[in-house]
Parts: C-alpha cells; sequence; structure tokens
C-alpha cells in the first residue's frame, strides 16, 4: 500500500470543467484525450467499449473486483459473482507480489498487478481465451483489414453481465491449467516459463505459454506433454534466450505469439520423437522459416555492465542459481512451484497404501489426479490384452 502511494504521489491529476449532459462529457473526454492529453490507447479503447463483456471481465479482474465497476448496474447475485470471479483470478495470477530483486522462486506467474503493462496483458489475456478479436470490438475505423476479407460480427454490449461471467470463468480455467493446487493444474514453474534470463517477468512468454497449453488441452494431451516434460522444461531452461529473442524481435504484446507457441511445439515435438540431444533441437527450430528471426541468435553477450548491480541483474544472478536445485515432482521429475504441489499417495489407497508420511510423495496436481491414474489405466489394459 505504501508503494502505491508513493507511485500515485508522481502523477498530476488534470482536470477540465464542461457545461452540458452526460453525452457531451463523454464526447469531450474522448476529444480532450484522443489528442493533446495522452491516454493509453488500450485504457481509451477499454472505455470506449465498456460496455462489452471482454472490458467489464478485465477491469473487474485488474482490481480484484473492486475499483470503478462497469458492473454496478448488473442484478445483485451477478455482481458477486463477477467479483468473486475476478478476486480467484487475481488471487491465482498476482499473488504473492513481486518484489524486487527476486530472492524467492514463490513467484506470481503474471508478474505485477498494478503496472500500466500488466493491464494490456490482462486485456489481451481476456481476448485470447475467449477467441476475442480486435474486429470485433473496435470502432470500424480502427480495424484495419484487407480489402477482400469479410466483416466480423461486433462483440455485443453485455446488457445483464452474463457474457462478462462467462469471460471470467473462461480466463480462470485457464489460470488454473497453469498454476495451482487445483485438480488438473499441470503447475507450471515460472521461473522456467515466464521469467527471462535477464531477470524480468516477460508477458509474451507468459500468454504464449497460455495458448500452449489451451491448445494441449483441447487436443488432449496432457498425458503425452507429462511424458516429456522433463526434456522439455530442461530445454527451455538452458536456451531461455531464445523466448528473448522472439519477443525482442517480433515486438510487444501478442506480436510474437504465434512464433513463441509454435517452438514450443516443435521442441515438444522433436523431443516426443526421440530427439533430446540439444543440437539437434536446436537445428530444427533454426531451420523453422516461422522461427527466422533465431538465426541471428548469438548467446555472447556483449553488454556493458556499470559496477554496481541492478535489481535486474541480482534478480537474474539468484534464479539462475536457484532454479538449478529445485524441489521437483517425484512423477514426471519436472521442477514443482510452491502454490502447485499436490501431496501423492505412492502406493495408491485402493492398492492398499495408508497414510503414513513414509507413503508421501509431493507432485504436480495433474500428475496426481490424471496422469497417474492413466498411466495406471494403460497398464491394467496392456495387462488385459497380453492376457
Amino acid at each position: 500500500m505504501l508503494r502505491r502511494a508513493r507511485n500515485m504521489g508522481t502523477f498530476k491529476i488534470d482536470l477540465q470543467w464542461v457545461e452540458g449532459n452526460a453525452a457531451t462529457a463523454e464526447k469531450s473526454f474522448f476529444k480532450i484525450n484522443g489528442s493533446a492529453s495522452i491516454i493509453d490507447p488500450t485504457e481509451l479503447g477499454i472505455i470506449k467499449a465498456r460496455r462489452k463483456p471482454n472490458a467489464i471481465a478485465t477491469r473487474a479482474l485488474m482490481h480484484a473486483g473492486s475499483g470503478h465497476k462497469y458492473w454496478s448496474a448488473f442484478p445483485q447475485p451477478t455482481i458477486d459473482e463477477i467479483e468473486k470471479l475476478s478476486r480467484d483470478i487475481y488471487e491465482a495470477l498476482f499473488k504473492p507480489i513481486l518484489e524486487a530483486p527476486i530472492k524467492t522462486l514463490d513467484l506470481p506467474i503474471a508478474g505485477q498487478g498494478y503496472s500500466a503493462n500488466s493491464f494490456k496483458m490482462m486485456f489481451d489475456l481476456v481476448n485470447l481465451v475467449n477467441e476475442v478479436t480486435a474486429a470485433m470490438w473496435q470502432e470500424e475505423k480502427q480495424v484495419r483489414r484487407r480489402r477482400k476479407e469479410e466483416p466480423v460480427p461486433a462483440l455485443p454490449d453485455d446488457e445483464n453481465g452474463i457474457k462478462a461471467v462467462e469471460c471470467l470463468k473462461t480466463v480462470r480455467k485457464a489460470a488454473w491449467l497453469i498454476s495451482g493446487d487445483y485438480s488438473g493444474s499441470l503447475g507450471l514453474h515460472p521461473v522456467v516459463y515466464f521469467y527471462g534470463s535477464n531477470g524480468r517477468f516477460q508477458p509474451t512468454a507468459f500468454l504464449a505459454t497460455v495458448k500452449f497449453v489451451s491448445d494441449l488441452r483441447a487436443r488432449d494431451a496432457f498425458y503425452e506433454f507429462t511424458e516429456a516434460r522433463y526434456d522439455f522444461e530442461e530445454f527451455l531452461v538452458k536456451h531461455r534466450h531464445f523466448v528473448n529473442a522472439l519477443g525482442h524481435s517480433y515486438g510487444s504484446r501478442t506480436r510474437p505469439l504465434d512464433a513463441l507457441v509454435t517452438m514450443y511445439e516443435l521442441i515438444l515435438s522433436e523431443i516426443q520423437a526421440g530427439r533430446r540431444i540439444d543440437d539437434e533441437i536446436v537445428s530444427t527450430l533454426l531451420a523453422e522459416p516461422r522461427l527466422r528471426e533465431l538465426k541471428s541468435v548469438s548467446e555472447v553477450d556483449n553488454k556493458q555492465y556499470r559496477r554496481r548491480f541492478t535489481k535486474d541483474e541480482k534478480s537474474a544472478a539468484f534464479l539462475r542459481e536457484a532454479i538449478d536445485q529445485p524441489i521437483r515432482c517425484k512423477i514426471c521429475k519436472a521442477r514443482l512451484h510452491a502454490r502447485s504441489i499436490s501431496t501423492d499417495h505412492k502406493i495408491r489407497q485402493q492398492d492398499g497404501g495408508t497414510r503414513d508420511p513414509q507413503n508421501a510423495q509431493l507432485t504436480h496436481p495433474y500428475c496426481n489426479t490424471g496422469y497417474k491414474e492413466s498411466k495406471h489405466a494403460k497398464a491394467a489394459k496392456e495387462e488385459v490384452l497380453i492376457g
């Protein structure tokens, strides 16, 4: 709270008196903030689209269900549901609060929850998982289309909050798939997937991972991913600079998204095909036309450093050391995150296993509730076929 108060103290507030009704005031607001007084384009777009479900959902979850309530006119049960969902999502994405320099592996999976970049990333996340494109919610003059491109149906205003609730539920499901102790969660370690070699949180890597995991879920491929997970994540840790390079080459927001997802898919398919030597996988990535920006990647660091370490440099040093000494899942052997740990019976209860602490092991939630049971089912089926 003290840090936020200090941040607030650095901003000046400009006020202007406008004579007229609400419509006149609204028109004046857009005119002022679209010219001399600059307002962030994403913020302005959400204000203009404030009756759309994606804008309502973004505003609600960024403030954990508080702040200016775009949803205040909805029925009270809907208001309560929007605010509860928003708190759940905020807790899953932004807790614990990220401090700099980083001195713990217990990191939030979505970085800082009160920055301008977080606001943009959350809006991109809401749109991504709900399959909402810019053409569906932006004004016609803002949308750039090719000449032969068909017009896209506009996203309707949310009159009663039902669509906003659906948006938030979809976001919560996506968040729970990648992190948390919820049954079926992969429990991805944030340092492996979301924090770069420079120690900073990477919004594009976060969004790409959400899409990658959603695609795995859509084709029911969690089991196959878990089979290859250890090698997949070891490769990502050793070659963290690839994510930095693609993000830097393609730009911010969702522009590097397709390239990053393509890279993840190629790495996974190479490992599943039995190619587990790093040089072989790297050669495949460098030969992929969709990843042409990786061709110029060099691990040689030519940056000139000052004598005193910055917060980012301290964070990078800590993460480099700490990530090599992690607690690992006893089933898939990949790294465990403090917020995504499940306690599993080594010998299953149905096989006579007890609550003896010696029979307990730490795993990812999905490894415990999904992968392990699927593996037992496959083994039982094979035994029946052989018999």
